[in-house]
């Protein structure tokens, strides 16, 4: 547990989960229940088999992020809602919370979140890949909805079963003008109408990194001269490790600009 955790102070029993080993990438303080006991409070620990290269950079990019886990997470972060509906369910070893919205006009949900008041900012949302069209008390809804940053409107989304069993991340741009000068935003996620739904979302975040590299494939002859080769902007999530040979070798670099290459653990 040593290398998990670090001691603060033996006397008060007073520890800390290390940054690199937190979901956040940020220290998380453990202390004794009659020190807490006055507050609310929820601890979730997820544990895994260890963090990959994409959750590692996703966690050193995040500016701020937020649960729907109906009780701390969202109240610290100003949820607000009218006809929106929260829950949870296990997939594998892993619980997800979400949170939609639907049924009338004026539905919603929002969040307000810290931003980069001086540098470019992406909305980063996490939705489940098996959410899509449904039917409720015989209306039959579509998860066609707006994202917004505060006033304006950010993006569209649809959600139609594009991963089946699996969570899967969008991050979406966000104009600097929207943010600058500002220290948060609200995010409000609002369906199109009375027979559409916003969401499910099961995790929102503001990222300074939209974590996309890039992919550098190429071909060769017999005679080891260039055959073919190509450039594309993917996800670092969707890296696949690959035996290079002689004649098929792929590369993986942050940018064109600074060709470091992306290190990924097997």
């Amino acid at each position: 547990m040593d290398k998990y955790i670090d001691t603060v102070d033996t006397d008060k029993l007073m520890f800390k989960i290390k940054a690199e080993n937190s979901s956040t990438g940020k220290d998380i303080e453990l202390k004794p229940f009659y020190e807490i006991h006055h507050s609310f409070y929820t601890v979730y620990f997820n544990v895994g088999n260890g963090v990959n290269e994409y959750d590692k950079r996703l966690n050193s990019a995040t500016i701020d992020r937020v649960e729907p886990d109906g009780q701390q997470d969202e109240l610290g972060h100003g949820l607000a809602s009218e006809n929106s509906n929260n829950g949870s369910f296990t997939s594998g070893t892993k619980t997800y919370y979400w949170r939609d919205a639907y049924g009338s006009d004026n539905a919603y949900f929002q969040y307000s979140l810290e931003v980069d008041k001086s540098n470019k900012n992406y909305l980063f949302v996490r939705y489940w890949g098996s959410d899509g069209s449904f039917t409720k008390n015989n209306v039959n809804y579509t998860r066609d909805f707006y994202i917004y940053i505060d006033d304006n409107k950010l993006a569209e989304q649809t959600l139609n079963n594009e991963k089946m069993n699996n969570a899967y991340d969008v991050f979406y741009e966000i104009p600097e003008e929207y943010t600058k000068g500002k220290d948060s935003v609200t995010v409000k996620f609002a369906p199109k109408s009375s027979t559409n739904c916003a969401g499910g979302v099961i995790e929102a975040r503001i990222t300074n990194n939209d974590l996309k590299c890039v992919k550098i494939t190429a071909d060769y002859n017999d005679n080891g001269t260039l055959k073919d080769s190509s450039i594309e902007k993917i996800s670092i999530e969707d890296i696949k490790q690959t035996e290079n040979s002689s004649s098929h070798k792929e590369f993986y670099w942050e940018s064109m600009d600074n060709m470091k290459p992306i290190i990924t653990e097997e």
